[in-house]
């Protein structure tokens, strides 16, 4: 257990409306709906954006034909990686595009077919071919999502790593972190327990949701004060 009180401060909030409580930022239906309120709003500004995409393909191809396109999955995977700014961030980063797309059209891995049945594995097997778990894990979600509809994955960022302890110890769920959660842990891992997080809220907030929320309000807003 940590003392979350005495480890972050609240600089701000993304909405004065969302309901906070001790710097915590609530898991609540109503905080959801503000944070994917303000979310879809950024997406229809922007003049590209891999939902966009996404479903304009599926505006005149079949799903199935879609999966089967490498240009179009490589055009997909390069919008996850700048949407959520694991690319554009780090500009000499080399990520191997062309050898996750070769994984993905593998008919041995049967990725498509299990990430519609929501293989929580499917990202550290990424992993092992791009050497990045976030994005890993934000291929999985976003592909589930904007293909098939499915809440199944979290996103591995630094920010939910950061914020897992506390978010644990405020709604009562046991844990051994003393700190952040280390990036060095597995997707499975932080799957799981984000999962038990999200059962212990009690109410039928999605995986989506419970992350944007954490994400959202906390990234570079947070002030991390030692106890010193």
């Amino acid at each position: 257990m940590i003392n979350y009180k005495s480890k972050i401060k609240l600089i701000k909030t993304i909405n004065s409306n969302l309901t906070v409580e001790n710097n915590i930022v609530l898991l609540t239906k109503d905080n959801a709906k503000i944070v994917e309120d303000k979310i879809e709003e950024d997406i229809r500004n922007k003049k590209e954006h891999t939902k966009k995409i996404i479903e304009d393909c599926k505006s005149t191809k079949s799903i199935d034909d879609i999966i089967k396109d490498k240009d179009i999955l490589l055009d997909v995977i390069k919008h996850i990686a700048k949407d959520n700014s694991t690319f554009t961030n780090l500009p000499n980063r080399f990520y191997r595009f062309d050898i996750i797309i070769e994984y993905m059209m593998d008919s041995n891995n049967e990725f498509f077919k299990r990430l519609k049945n929501g293989d929580i594995n499917l990202p550290d097997e990424i992993t092992c071919y791009s050497n990045e778990k976030s994005l890993a894990s934000k291929i999985c979600q976003e592909l589930a999502e904007y293909l098939y509809g499915k809440d199944y994955y979290y996103k591995f960022d630094s920010v939910l790593c950061n914020m897992i302890p506390f978010y644990l110890d405020y709604y009562g769920v046991k844990h051994y972190f003393k700190d952040k959660l280390s990036e060095k842990v597995s997707y499975v891992c932080f799957h799981n327990i984000l999962d038990d997080l999200k059962s212990k809220v009690g109410s039928d907030i999605t995986r989506k949701e419970l992350d944007h929320i954490i994400w959202h309000s906390y990234k570079n807003q947070i002030k991390w004060v030692t106890n010193n």
